[in-house]
């Protein structure tokens, strides 16, 4: 499975919400391309078409949108009056491969999932939608891309909420068997929180992290890995760093996992509890079975700066967000407003170097410390395209970088509010 179907978006923080907007919407049709996996022979392929999830905020709360466009250009132009609003606080979003033109959302307010379509106009409707109330679940929020794919008949919801992930027939929008246990995630009396969803070409990977009751994250993290193939569930736990929000699958197969920028304001102004957890990243293998023992990076060390998050680039090359805690000292007043003030900046890391190093990213401005990236098909045939995105400090715009090129990033396009990429649907 291409990368570019997972985002690599930290929105922990972004709390969702959303009220109602003016939406073109029609009846389902009947259009073979917009069904649920077909081979129907309909002549030449459609032109492309991609997805721009986001989220504004506004007095009344924030409001989600979901816009459609044919390129991913200087030319994009998100009309919030005619974007498609998604009710009240929704989260999950995913994309089915097997079926192109579709979506599913999964509901914040009911424990409900919901198939939506897009006409190749770029006509918005709903048909189907499931329930998981039987399975004790209140929403349908799960991890941060609890939706995968991996046929036109199989898929699976992940939810650390209730421990367990559901699967289901997408094609049908009904539960497809009994879930599969998530147990192996609790720790004791700590909150546990789900992270980014994996795909590995065999299993999936789900990271998770832990807080204590004063709400900081003691150094621990687990990730269960799951074979679909045959139903079964393994875990593996290091003790070494904590609060690990972000991961990205790099191309050499290897699965990095970095602690968020908040655990980097904290441990500076040493307020991360104790014992404390240095920010820092850690990785799994490609195909192993527990972490690497003989990798750890040490976030503020190698950067310079406290230093959070990582995003994915070109090559083995990822990217990370650090402030200058020199210029700006953290402290009890301002501990939790700088994480949303736009002093971040990225820095790019060689993952493959013996002794990884960093440089500041000069061709991109001054971001919040949330930023975005994601990794979009382009092009007939497709192309991947790592993109980074600079989210404003009120939140008002994401623009997103080309960053193919590490030597000069381009600028592509700016959307409203805190952008959740770019997604090919067909």
């Amino acid at each position: 499975m291409p990368r570019s179907l997972h985002a690599w978006i930290p929105f922990a923080a972004f709390a969702l919400a959303a009220c109602e907007a003016n939406v073109n919407i029609e009846p389902p049709t009947d259009d073979p391309r917009t069904g649920p996996g077909t081979d129907v022979d309909t002549g030449p392929p459609p032109p492309p078409q991609y997805l721009l999830p986001g989220g504004v905020f506004t007095q009344d709360g924030a409001v989600v949108y979901v816009d459609v466009t044919a390129t991913i250009d200087e030319s994009v132009s998100v009309d919030l009056e005619e974007a498609l609003s998604l009710g009240v606080g929704i989260p999950a979003f995913g994309v089915n491969p097997f079926a192109p033109g579709t979506f599913l959302i999964g509901r914040s307010d009911e424990p409900s999932v919901e198939r939506w379509r897009v006409s190749e106009k770029g006509v918005f409707s709903q048909d189907e939608a499931f329930s998981m109330a039987n399975l004790g679940m209140q929403n349908a929020t799960g991890v941060r891309n609890p939706l995968h794919f991996v046929s036109a008949t199989e898929a699976y919801f992940f939810d650390v909420l209730t421990f367990q992930i559901v699967p289901f027939d997408p094609s049908k929008m009904i539960l497809a068997g009994p879930p599969i246990s998530l147990d192996g995630l609790m720790e004791g009396d700590l909150v546990v929180r789900g992270n980014i969803v994996h795909w590995d070409g065999e299993r999936f990977i789900l990271s998770v992290r832990y807080f204590r009751e004063d709400g900081t994250s003691p150094p621990l993290g687990r990730v269960v890995f799951f074979d679909p193939s045959t139903g079964t569930v393994t875990y593996a736990t290091e003790e070494v760093c904590g609060n690990l929000a972000s991961s990205i699958l790099s191309e050499d197969g290897a699965v990095y996992f970095a602690s968020h920028t908040s655990q980097a304001v904290l441990y500076s102004g040493g307020f991360a509890g104790d014992p404390a957890s240095k920010p820092c990243m850690v990785r799994i293998q490609d195909g192993a079975s527990g972490f690497d023992d003989d990798w750890y990076l040490d976030l503020g060390a190698v950067v310079g700066q406290p230093a959070g998050f990582v995003f994915p680039g070109s090559g083995t090359t990822a990217y990370v967000l650090a402030f200058d805690d020199e210029t700006t000292p953290v402290t009890p007043e301002n501990v939790t407003l700088l994480t949303s003030l736009g002093i971040w900046n990225y820095f790019a890391v060689d993952l493959s170097a013996a002794e990884p190093s960093a440089m500041p990213v000069l061709d991109l401005p001054p971001s919040s410390a949330f930023g975005a990236a994601f990794i979009v098909e382009e092009g007939t045939p497709r192309v991947e395209i790592p993109m980074l995105g600079v989210v404003a400090d009120d939140f008002s715009t994401t623009t997103y970088f080309d960053i193919t090129d590490p030597s000069a990033f381009a600028e592509r396009f700016t959307v409203p509010g805190f952008g959740l990429g770019a997604i090919r649907i067909r």
